[in-house]
């Protein structure tokens, strides 16, 4: 077996009033043209209205992937890269439970 080495992501935020701050964030590590990466239950119950309010006086050039679904099947994942890498985002914003980080974190990594 080869050596490698496996790094996932740069930095996670978990914390109460971060949406509000998300702008501030992306501005802090640079990114101007995030890749937003959730699931159709964080639209449908509104959090996703609450997200794009928060970045709507932003510069940012934002794109939004929300077809992740639990456990997501391979073409989901890469359906997502294609969408994170023809927006040339560059960073990625998992938005959501476990599936949504996932497949963020696999994003990030293969969009690179």
């Amino acid at each position: 077996m080869k050596a490698f080495q496996f790094s996932t992501t740069k930095t996670i935020i978990s914390e109460p009033g971060s949406i509000q701050r998300l702008a501030e964030i992306c501005e802090s590590q640079g990114i101007k043209t995030p890749f937003v990466v959730t699931d159709g239950g964080i639209v449908a119950c509104g959090l996703m209205d609450v997200l794009k309010q928060a970045l709507a006086s932003s510069n940012l050039d934002i794109a939004y992937f929300t077809d992740v679904v639990a456990d997501p099947a391979e073409d989901i994942v890469l359906s997502a890269v294609d969408a994170a890498v023809s927006h040339k985002a560059d960073g990625i914003i998992g938005f959501g439970g476990g599936s949504s980080m996932d497949t963020a974190k696999l994003v990030a990594l293969l969009a690179n």
